[in-house]
Parts: C-alpha cells; sequence; structure tokens
C-alpha cells in the first residue's frame, strides 16, 4: 500500500504498533519532542507494556532537538534506545557525516512500513511523504537492513532473527528492497539508478529528496 499523507500514515503506524504481539523496530533519521514524536512515543509505550520487545534507532544529529525528558518513559519502559553515530568525537562509531537516513518501522518481522517521513512534525513547512506499507518477503530483506544499522551503531544484532517467508505472496506485487551505505560502500540504490536509465526504452520515474546527481 501506498501512502502519501503524512496523518494517514502516522495513523497506520500507531495502529500496528497497538496490534503488535512481540517486536517492534523502528529506525529514523529525525525524532522530534513534538506532537508526532509523543504520540509515537507513546503508543510505543504502551506496547512495552504488553510485553512487546522494542529497538529503536534514531540519528544524532538528524534528532539533534531531542531531550532525556522526552526520551524518560521510553528508557523507564525498558524500550532500547539507540542514537546513530552520535555527533561527540568520543561517542562517534564513524565519519561526523555518516548519518542514517532509514526511515523504517517493522512490526513482528511481518508488517513494515518503509519511505520518507520522519517522526517530526513539520508546521509550516509541508513535505510531500511517500512510504510503503509492506507484507511479505521483503519485510524479510527491510529487518536485513535493520540489522545492519543496529550493528553499524551499537555492535549488537538481532536473537532470532531467522524467519521464513513463503516463497511467493499472492495478491501482491513486485518488491525489491535496495540499501546504500558509504561508509561500507554499498552503493545498491545509486547503481539501480544508472541501470534503470541505461536500459529503460521509454520511461523513468523517480522520487527522491535530494538530486545530486554524479
Amino acid at each position: 500500500d501506498v501512502y502519501k499523507n503524512q496523518e494517514r500514515i502516522l495513523c497506520n503506524m500507531i495502529n500496528t504498533i497497538n496490534n503488535a504481539k512481540f517486536r517492534i523496530l523502528i529506525e529514523t533519521y529525525t525524532f522530534s519532542p513534538d506532537l508526532v514524536g509523543a504520540r509515537i512515543r507513546d503508543a510505543l509505550v504502551e506496547a512495552s507494556k504488553r510485553g512487546v520487545e522494542i529497538l529503536f534507532i534514531y540519528d544524532h544529529f538528524g534528532s539533534s532537538k531531542m531531550n532525556n525528558k522526552f526520551l524518560k518513559p521510553l528508557s523507564e519502559d525498558e524500550i532500547r534506545l539507540f542514537a546513530f553515530n552520535p555527533i561527540w568525537p568520543w561517542n562517534r562509531t564513524g565519519p561526523l557525516l555518516f548519518r542514517d537516513h532509514r526511515k523504517i518501522m517493522i512490526a513482528d518481522d511481518e508488517i513494515s512500513f518503509c519511505g520518507s517521513m520522519n517522526i517530526s512534525l513539520n508546521p509550516g513547512r509541508p513535505f510531500r511523504e511517500t512510504v510503503l506499507r509492506i507484507e511479505g518477503p521483503a519485510v524479510w530483506n527491510l529487518l536485513k537492513v535493520f540489522v545492519e544499522s543496529l550493528f553499524e551503531t551499537a555492535q549488537k544484532v538481532l536473537n532470532h532473527c531467522e524467519i521464513e517467508y513463503q516463497k511467493y505472496f499472492f495478491d501482491g506485487v513486485i518488491t525489491q528492497v535496495l540499501s546504500s551505505n558509504r561508509h561500507r560502500d554499498i552503493t545498491s540504490i545509486q547503481k539501480s539508478i544508472r541501470l534503470s536509465l541505461k536500459y529503460a526504452k521509454r520511461a523513468c520515474y523517480f522520487t527522491s529528496p535530494y538530486f545530486l546527481p554524479h
């Protein structure tokens, strides 16, 4: 399913959090202490009280407005928070400009959200968001991307993350998950764009917040 309205995306994410049974994984560039951040935070706290395991990665630079007071309810409920590549030199795990722009949420290894929306309110600065809600084999690919980020920032891996999916997901569409990591010289996204342009016969359609061609 494709969503382009922030409120609809947010409501679907919160509904998924509310129905999660054993695990929620979230990764975002910006996590802000505002109304949107509070709605996600409070839903996660309630899920944690039900016994749901929660791991949350947020970029330390992209979430520069975050504060301990806002995060306190999460830490009190044993939700595991990871600041990706802290800007302080003594905590940094990579170059300062090595940032985590991924925006992923995975619930129970079955339902995932992936797209452009940060967990942040942007009053007066409307953005055109595009977020996909995905079920099926592609969720496992997004889970592997999350595991990569978790290891990158905390040298940790998920336990019991080996899951099996049926080979075909009927009534769905073909989906390919690609990742990019300049720190590790992984450029799958960039290569796919070049190949698409090289072999296209009629047209290519791209949506991206950045246009910095080689």
